[in-house]
């Protein structure tokens, strides 16, 4: 067996072990799941299903790749099911969150719950594993602050920053 074939094999593997998208059913986490499932990857969806609409994502991606997606609907508060979704993916992207301001301003602690304990269950379920996992987190657009010192002209389909940096 040369290099290359083990290689490919490897890479066959690693294809048949799901990566992992929380909030998968989320405008970002649909777009992954999307291009790993047409890279030819196994994607495991773990998603609560709680913002409005995003049910259809998941029926998008379930019609577009019917034997790459799998889904778990379920809580990144809920660490059993957090840990059995993270057992044998191959990679982990957090996409999961309460992204709603006004909803973190009227119940903060709810906000608190899902932010930080939920990532903390997908944190700490990957340390379980005992071995390494890569783990991309995108945090809500939020973190950023107000753009409003960028001054935007529109072009034909879009705007775009006047000064771009």
């Amino acid at each position: 067996m040369t290099v290359s074939d083990t290689s490919a094999a490897a890479s066959a593997v690693l294809r048949r072990r799901p990566v992992l998208v929380t909030g998968g059913a989320g405008f970002i986490g649909s777009n992954l799941a999307d291009h790993f499932a047409s890279e030819g990857h196994d994607v495991l969806i773990y998603d609560a299903l709680a913002r409005s609409g995003v049910d259809r994502n998941l029926e998008w991606l379930k019609k577009r790749h019917p034997s790459k997606i799998s889904t778990t609907i379920g809580d990144v508060r809920d660490e059993a099911a957090v840990a059995d979704a993270v057992r044998d993916a191959q990679a982990v992207f957090h996409m999961a969150a309460q992204v709603a301001v006004t909803t973190s301003l009227i119940d903060p602690r709810e906000d608190f719950e899902v932010n930080i304990r939920g990532t903390l269950n997908v944190l700490d379920a990957l340390r379980q594993r005992g071995e390494r996992v890569p783990l991309i987190f995108a945090s809500t657009n939020k973190v950023y602050g107000d753009l409003a010192d960028v001054e935007l002209e529109k072009t034909n389909d879009a705007y775009k920053p006047r000064n771009p940096v």
